[in-house]
């Protein structure tokens, strides 16, 4: 099992709280995704399609999930199920600084998601309010006019990633640094991992789009930093 986050950043110009129409976790949308195959590598020749409200039981266990298929290469079967409560809008700040904000989880058991289609149904805000709904981002751009604001509003260079593979190297990376002398909790917030160490009591914030380690303590760098 492997969990990966959608992150999702672009150009937003005198606009706001780009997100998927009615937020990261609304039961209509519906998430495209490219996928391989974790056995073989093979591509799967269609984009899947995901939604909460389209559930299917998972083999072997009594839950369900999201997504149930197998490989069309080596038949492997594999399975993907969403978990809400990860995401939010994409803001201008985002935008400004070439942030990427998180939408939605995966967690991913026989597949990995390769690329994200970003479609139809997505919404946005101006900087003065206006909202803007049913956004159409397939041709990957988007061009209207705030009336209100008396502005034109764009949204441009859409570009997704899925950020697991940092975050589960540096999990093991600081883990291994620490486990002999204290505790370590990590938890996620806003697209970023915050790792607490005690007793020491000082955080670590990671930023998975950089691959860089900031907010350190003086202990932290010397210690951290030139182990990693």
């Amino acid at each position: 099992m492997v969990n990966y986050i959608l992150m999702i950043t672009a150009e937003l110009e005198n606009l706001t709280n780009l997100q998927p129409q009615g937020g990261c976790d609304n039961p209509n949308v519906t998430y495209y995704l490219k996928l391989k195959c974790g056995n073989c590598g093979e591509p799967t020749p269609k984009e899947a399609w995901l939604s909460l409200n389209e559930t299917v039981p998972l083999p072997g266990s009594r839950g369900t999930g999201h997504l149930v298929q197998k490989c069309k290469f080596c038949a492997r079967e594999g399975n993907i199920t969403m978990i809400t409560g990860k995401g939010r809008p994409l803001t201008q700040a985002d935008s400004e600084s070439e942030r990427y904000a998180p939408v939605m989880q995966f967690d991913c058991r026989g597949f990995e998601p390769t690329d994200f289609v970003f479609g139809s149904n997505w919404q946005a805000e101006s900087i003065e309010g206006t909202k803007f709904d049913g956004i159409d981002l397939s041709s990957g751009d988007f061009a209207e006019y705030d009336e209100k604001g008396e502005v034109p509003v764009m949204i441009s260079n859409l570009r997704a990633m899925f950020s697991v593979g940092k975050w589960k190297r540096m999990r093991q990376k600081l883990c291994g640094v620490a486990r002999k002398r204290t505790t370590v909790e990590i938890w996620e917030r806003d697209g970023f991992l915050i790792f607490s160490f005690y007793p020491c009591v000082y955080f670590i914030l990671y930023d998975p789009i950089v691959s860089n380690l900031i907010n350190l303590t003086e202990f932290a760098k010397k210690d951290l930093i030139q182990r990693l």
